[in-house]
């Protein structure tokens, strides 16, 4: 967060404070309690945060940004929104869409300390300026912008974009490559970077990749492969979205949004794909054989028992085999001695009749 917003842009936005005012800004040398407690009150409580806050400037991306954004939710054209007296949730998470979409990171930092919601929802209009009900967070708008999120999920957006995501018997192929040769038109007549580092600043502070839209059951990689963007299906790849999630209207995965043209786009997909399926089987697999051994499973315990009965049964049995035939080959060598010596025998047999 600090390498995309910079220190000092953090820090004004979370302790405006000049030093002289702020007497309980711990030192370097202070002691690890009084740094806490300082780091608590300025990140969880935002105690210092200046909620009478204004913008430099009357101009800029920001301000731009800001006018789209009051367009967009039904304020006047081309209208400069007014910059609240006091900012709260709701003008802070305007806020916060409205630096997703220039890119300023800054801005966004000033959000979040101004409370905004990373999460929070703007309504996507159509070309006819309706909105259907379809929203997108933060974290799309950061990725994909709000013209390219509009005809990816809307359905009057395009016409060449009208098969995307329905639920028609038009295959998932004919559907992504319409869905690619839309998504470039809009890339040529708005384009829009992807702000990694945007995203990056959300999702470090509660952003979810996995949020889908409730209209369609798209997710963010849905989008970014719908949309063809490869740097940015692999970053939320790498932030762990799931390429397993399903839309809940057309019931496909981000893989069946690819058409076979997305040449850099789909190997990608597919490994991880292919990867989060094997996860799954095997765990499936570790989680049957936990639960509900089976009959090989079953046999085999039984084996390992009956074989180590038989073992100690063994053992046992040669142990007695063992000490009866040493007891016979004693016998037979103190017979043999007897033999040779007469008077041992009759000594040995009188000892034995005294002893009875």
């Amino acid at each position: 967060m600090l390498r995309a917003a910079g220190n000092a842009a953090n820090a004004s936005a979370f302790d405006p404070r000049a030093d002289s005012a702020a007497l309980d800004r711990p030192s370097p040398s202070s002691v690890r309690a009084a740094r806490q407690r300082y780091i608590e009150a300025k990140y969880v409580a935002r105690a210092f945060v200046d909620r009478a806050w204004r913008p430099a400037g009357g101009s800029g991306p920001l301000c731009a940004s800001l006018a789209a954004v009051a367009e967009t939710v039904g304020g006047p054209a081309g209208a400069v929104p007014a910059i609240p007296r006091i900012w709260d949730a709701a003008a802070a998470t305007r806020l916060l869409f409205a630096a997703a979409e220039c890119g300023d990171a800054g801005a966004v930092v000033r959000a979040i300390a101004l409370g905004a919601d990373v999460n929070g929802l703007l309504p996507v209009h159509g070309s006819a300026g309706v909105a259907e009900g379809s929203c997108a967070t933060p974290l799309l708008v950061a990725l994909f912008g709000q013209s390219q999120l509009a005809l990816i999920l809307t359905d009057d957006s395009n016409k060449n974009n009208s098969n995307i995501g329905s639920s028609s018997s038009s295959t998932a192929s004919n559907d992504a490559a319409a869905a690619a040769a839309a998504a470039a038109a809009v890339e040529e007549s708005s384009p829009h970077r992807a702000h990694l580092e945007i995203a990056e600043l959300l999702l470090l502070n509660g952003a979810s990749a996995a949020w889908q839209d409730a209209v369609r059951g798209f997710s963010a990689l849905h989008v970014a492969c719908a949309a063809d963007k490869t740097a940015v299906a692999k970053y939320l790849l790498d932030k762990g979205a799931d390429p397993l999630l399903v839309a809940t209207q057309c019931g496909r995965r981000p893989i069946d949004l690819i058409g076979d043209a997305q040449a850099a786009l789909k190997p990608i997909v597919e490994s991880a794909t292919l990867r989060a399926e094997e996860r799954i089987r095997l765990e499936m697999a570790s989680r049957s054989s936990a639960d509900h051994p089976t009959a090989y499973h079953r046999h085999r315990r039984e084996s390992v028992g009956s074989n180590s009965s038989a073992t100690t049964t063994s053992t046992t049995t040669n142990g007695v085999a063992k000490q009866s035939g040493a007891s016979s080959v004693f016998a037979a060598a103190r017979r043999f001695t007897q033999s040779l010596n007469p008077s041992a025998a009759v000594a040995a047999a009188m000892g034995s009749r005294m002893s009875v």
